[in-house]
Order: structure tokens, then sequence, then C-alpha cells
């Protein structure tokens, strides 16, 4: 077996760093685009494509669970689109279901005659783009990909716990400070949320987890207790797919003025596809704490 296309990234090395791919905007170019499959949809033999599978390969001890997501080119729209996600498992390969077309008319835009590599209904370039999952070890991360005739017809996938962490230092001043983003959330089944908060010195500290389903716009979706100076405290919060009747307030974005979701409550209904923790940090802070927080997700096994 034989992958079409290779790439890596890194941690602390020479390279294209892990977390720097950005969702495409220009043209699919092969020679400038080390992470892009051009794959035709059928084989030799007429059979077609039916997923392309995406391998984590060599990576440093340690290494972690990576969000990925495939974007689709469209020559009619010259546009790209995000036609899968899913998260990627060292030393495991990942398949993700892609659209394939029907040829058009030979009539229809010029079928008969491509004008170049991607100018026809038949072939289709893939980008992959990974993200950092945080707090990932250095070293260097290589993957693979290719196009696959096999199709998935499971009806009952298996389930399986994968732990995200969220786990940073509030500020060392008074202030409000957002965390790293964990992604890729929108399929799992259930969520559980552990906190363990310890407060900065010399102010208040409040702890929110805010959910997002683009990265941009941010509500409150859980809401510690106020954490007083030098105070310890432990919270668990279950979440389950079910919304509720409930119609709580909730801040958005960074709450730097406005309403916000109370004190030790939480809003409820799904978490979408992206969870941040956000740090209120009081007057007279003067120093930061670790705050250790996971996020254990049941999801279909991949």
């Amino acid at each position: 077996m034989y992958f079409p296309v290779r790439f890596s990234r890194t941690v602390s090395g020479t390279g294209t760093a892990l977390g720097a791919d950005a969702a495409p905007t220009t043209l699919p170019n092969p020679n400038a685009m080390t992470n892009l499959l051009v794959s035709p949809l059928a084989n030799i033999n007429g059979w077609p494509m039916q997923r392309i599978v995406v391998g984590y390969g060599s990576a440093p001890t340690g290494a972690l669970r990576l969000p990925c997501s495939i974007y689709v080119w469209d020559d009619n729209s010259a546009s790209w689109f995000k036609a899968a996600a899913g998260l990627l498992v060292p030393g495991e390969l990942t398949w993700f279901d892609m659209p394939i077309l029907c040829d058009p008319p030979a009539t229809a835009l010029g079928y008969a005659s491509p004008g170049g590599m991607h100018a026809r209904a038949g072939a289709l370039e893939a980008y992959i783009k990974i993200d950092a999952a945080g707090g990932d070890p250095t070293g260097t991360y290589v993957f693979t990909a290719g196009s696959d005739l096999s199709n998935s017809i499971d009806t009952d996938r298996e389930m399986e716990s994968v732990a995200y962490s969220l786990t940073a230092t509030s500020p060392a001043a008074a202030g409000t400070v957002a965390g790293t983003a964990i992604t890729g959330l929108s399929d799992a089944h259930a969520i559980d949320i552990v906190m363990q908060l310890q407060n900065a010195t010399g102010g208040t500290l409040n702890v929110y987890i805010q959910k997002s389903a683009d990265g941009v716009l941010w509500t409150d979706y859980y809401s510690s207790v106020q954490l007083s100076s030098g105070g310890t405290t432990t919270s668990t919060v279950n979440y389950v797919p079910a919304l509720t009747n409930d119609t709580p307030t909730v801040g958005i974005g960074t709450h730097a003025s406005g309403t916000v979701l109370a004190a030790g409550t939480g809003a409820g209904g799904h978490w979408l596809d992206q969870l941040r923790v956000l740090f209120v940090a009081g007057s007279g802070t003067s120093a930061g704490a670790a705050q250790t927080i996971t996020v254990n997700v049941v999801r279909p096994k991949v």
C-alpha cells in the first residue's frame, strides 16, 4: 500500500508548525499545498472512490489526538467547502466520507475539453487541515492521505471516550482572559466537564466554559462559583445532548460588559463544535494559579 500524499507538521522545529494550517481560500495548488489530495473519482477499473483516509504516522512520545477538517474545491463556484471533520489518533487511520458528484452532461461546462488539473467534475481536490490539540509535545508529526474505494455501512458505530484538556493558568492581574479552544465536538453524544479550580492571589476569580459553533461568537455554557482569594474548590458538571426548557441569561464574547451566566449554574443544551475556558480575575489579583479542566467526550469511534 502506498499513500500518495505525505506531509509533516512540527512543534518547536523546522517546517510548518502544528496548528498553523488555515482554512483554504486560494485555488488548489499541489506545488504549494503539501496537504492537498488530488484524486480521480474512480480507479482504472471504474470502481468509484467512496472516502478519503488520513494516517497519523510517526509522532513524538505522548502525542495527542488532533482535530482534522477536510475541505473540497468546487470549480463552478470557485469556492472551498468544509466537507468533513474528525479526530486523528496517533498510529491509526481515520476515514472521511466525501461528496462524489456524477459527471455533468458532455455538453455542459465544456466537460469534453477540460482546461486543466481541476477543470472537470471528474476529480476531487481535498485540503487536509490539522489543528493542534494544545500542549502537544515537541517534535515532528507525519501524516499521509489517499482516496479509498471502501464505504462505511455501520449504522451502530462503537463509542469511545476521549479526554480533552482546557487546563490553563488564570490571569496574574485583574482582567478577562480566554484560553485556547478545543474543536470538533459537534458529533459528540455526551460530555462531562471536570474542573479542579483554585483561586489566584489577591482577588476573586470566576471561571466560565463557553461554547461556539464557529470560533467567532462565544456564549456562556457553564459558570463556576466565584472563588475568593486563597480558596480552593472542585466542580463537576455533566451535560447530555437533551435540550431543556430553561432560558438562562448568558454572556456573549469576553464579558467586558453586560450580563453573564449566574455563578454556579449551567446553560444546558448542546455544546456545539467548540469549547473554551474564560477567566475573569477580580480587582487586586497579583498572581495566577493552575486551573485543571478536563472535557471527557463520548463520541462514535473513528
